[in-house]
């Protein structure tokens, strides 16, 4: 199980007695947001887990300021009462916590020293739970660009931002006033808006690269964190899209032609709309409705059509010519059904297939020499049939140039560029056309 690390930044004012209140709970009265948190959010934590708070040293740094006992003072001396330390202590918690000094973040070099000191307190797995109530300066933005960059490096995942909003009391002076039974301040919840930039890149993993695993993460993601009524919707999407992502990226031909996956995956869109979830996530998944517009949400040979033009679009050469490969035999296959009775071209029926394949690809001089080996030899009677069809000469030649470009790619051999791929291309609409054109539309 991950590790649950909590990480806040200690600041150096003299803070005041507050009831913090989050999801509908109010803590106990507490000096510091770090103890609302604690009490509230993450007391079911283990000793395997651990308490990071990040801090300054010096004589006006958080460190005598706030984490040691009567650190603050006034016109009359100093202030007897206790620092953050002394109150985690009396919590009696079971995960173990530990002061960090980090720099002032006055330089460059400040705050790449402190990134590094916080980097260097995580572990890979771990789950990041980020409080940047008193972060100062520019270290909410710093803090989640750089478990962004722990997230790819560490594969640490940010689990949840809060923000302690004292400040909705008004002005220290007049919160004074307010009796301290009577002050209640949010805690905001703010991971949806610091996962923007996630959605930001899945988004663009979407557009750039046909890729929507990184979608599905996503929408996991929110999906658990979310109301149980609204959880199985967003997880179920993410996992249909999940289901899409690897058909194609492994040129599952079959589990593409089946459907399932558009059908769960329109029926919870149309759901999702409804909920009462971020605007970038909506808009996300739009950009999935429309994306996955061209699948059909049952069996069809549209279905393989979505996907190998979905593979053509993001340039992945190697599914788009394996797909077109399969599907091309297949399609001729039932064309030619009609022929004999000796094959059932069903999708399970490799042998149909494969006599289509060497039907297609034979080099005209064995068909000249009466060179027929495998399946073709096996039935010589309808090969030889075949080669004199019109239909069967057109798809020959342009069949060529698409299982030569897809034996280079999976073979790993010959010179050619990424331009040779993107122009053989073409010959998979002439292909197509052909089909059409001796009445073999697709179902």
């Amino acid at each position: 199980m991950a590790r649950k690390v909590f990480i806040s930044f200690l600041g150096t004012n003299n803070y005041l007695d507050t009831h913090y209140e989050l999801g509908g709970r109010q803590s106990s009265l507490v000096r510091f947001i770090q103890e609302a948190l604690l009490e509230l959010a993450f007391n079911d934590w283990t000793s395997d887990d651990h308490i990071y708070i990040f801090g300054t040293d010096g004589d006006e740094g958080s460190y005598k300021k706030n984490w040691l006992d009567n650190g603050q003072s006034d016109k009359n001396g100093p202030i007897i009462q206790p620092g953050l330390k002394t109150q985690l202590t009396n919590m009696g918690l079971k995960t173990p916590f530990d002061f960090e000094f980090i720099p002032e973040g006055f330089s460059s070099d400040d705050v790449w020293k402190m990134m590094e000191i916080i980097t260097g307190k995580l572990q890979p797995g771990d789950e990041i739970h980020l409080d940047v109530t008193h972060a100062f300066r520019s270290i909410p933005m710093l803090a989640t660009t750089l478990f962004n960059y722990t997230q790819f490096m560490l594969g640490t995942t940010l689990a949840s931002v809060h923000y302690g909003a004292f400040e909705k009391l008004g002005p220290v002076f007049k919160v004074k006033g307010i009796p301290e039974d009577d002050r209640f301040a949010p805690i905001i919840d703010m991971t949806d808006i610091v996962r923007l930039q996630d959605f930001t890149d899945a988004a663009s993993s979407l557009k750039q690269f046909g890729r929507v695993v990184k979608i599905s993460e996503q929408l996991s993601k929110v999906g658990n964190q979310m109301q149980r009524k609204y959880q199985m919707v967003l997880v179920q999407v993410g996992k249909e899209i999940s289901k899409l992502d690897n058909y194609i990226s492994t040129c599952r031909i079959a589990d593409i032609r089946r459907g399932k996956y558009k059908k769960t995956i329109s029926n919870n869109l149309k759901g999702i709309k409804s909920l009462a979830i971020p605007t970038p996530v909506k808009q996300l998944v739009d950009q999935i409705e429309l994306e996955t517009s061209n699948f059909v949400p049952f069996e069809s040979d549209k279905n393989i059509e979505a996907a190998i033009r979905w593979s053509i679009k993001y340039n992945m050469f190697a599914q788009a010519y394996t797909l077109i490969r399969e599907y091309l035999c297949i399609r001729v296959a039932h064309a030619l059904a009609k022929y004999s009775s000796e094959f059932d071209p069903a999708e399970e029926n490799k042998e149909f297939r494969e006599f289509v394949s060497k039907l297609l690809s034979i080099n005209q001089k064995d068909v000249a020499a009466c060179n027929f080996k495998d399946e073709l030899k096996v039935h010589l009677s309808l090969t030889q049939k075949l080669l004199g069809d019109q239909m069967i000469q057109t798809l020959r030649s342009q069949y060529k140039h698409l299982a030569d470009a897809r034996n280079i790619i999976n073979h790993g051999k010959g010179k050619q560029d990424w331009e040779y791929f993107k122009k053989e291309l073409k010959y998979y609409d002439e292909y197509l056309k052909t089909l059409k054109a001796y009445g073999c539309e697709e179902d």
